[in-house]
């Protein structure tokens, strides 16, 4: 098997991956597997290394301990449970992934707006996220398309005076 090819386990490590590609600070990218055991390791309340980390994130590992499952909740600020089954979860229950986009208050924002719309609406909605998602796709080469401005197209300059 490649280094980099996932492994069996399935749950922890997809879990782990949806962590570490979405629950950073906005103003930087994702941590890193050393950034991610420093924190652990220095809260005092697991041991973690970085090759076991980077195990369970990769599949190879699927059963990490009681602590390590509490220390990674805590470093990203999701409850143990998002490492679990969403049926084992309890019914009614927020799926895992969306109780994670919505600690993103705008967000939450949103979609408390949104409750109570018409299916019509909301299908309205769906569409224009769908269209804003492919303006804001990356570009071949990394970059992002730029998004119009409110006073793009006019030519004028803008400047004080």
């Amino acid at each position: 098997m490649a280094e980099d090819t996932p492994g069996p386990g399935g749950l922890i490590a997809s879990r782990l991956e949806l962590l570490f590609r979405t629950a950073h600070p906005a103003d930087r990218g994702p941590y890193s597997i050393a950034e991610v055991v420093s924190a652990i390791n220095a809260g005092g309340e697991a041991s973690i290394s970085v090759g076991y980390l980077w195990q369970l994130r990769k599949g190879h590992r699927d059963n990490p301990t009681y602590k390590h499952v509490l220390a990674l909740a805590r470093f990203f600020g999701v409850s143990p449970m998002f490492f679990f089954p969403d049926e084992d979860a309890g019914r009614g229950a927020v799926p895992a992934d969306a109780a994670l986009a919505l600690k993103d208050d705008a967000v939450r924002d949103i979609a408390l707006e949104a409750a109570g719309l018409s299916e019509r609406s909301l299908q309205v909605i769906r569409d224009m996220i769908a269209s804003v998602r492919s303006l804001d796709a990356p570009r071949p080469g990394g970059r992002r398309r730029p998004l119009p401005t409110a006073d793009a197209g006019d030519g004028g300059d803008r400047t004080a005076g």
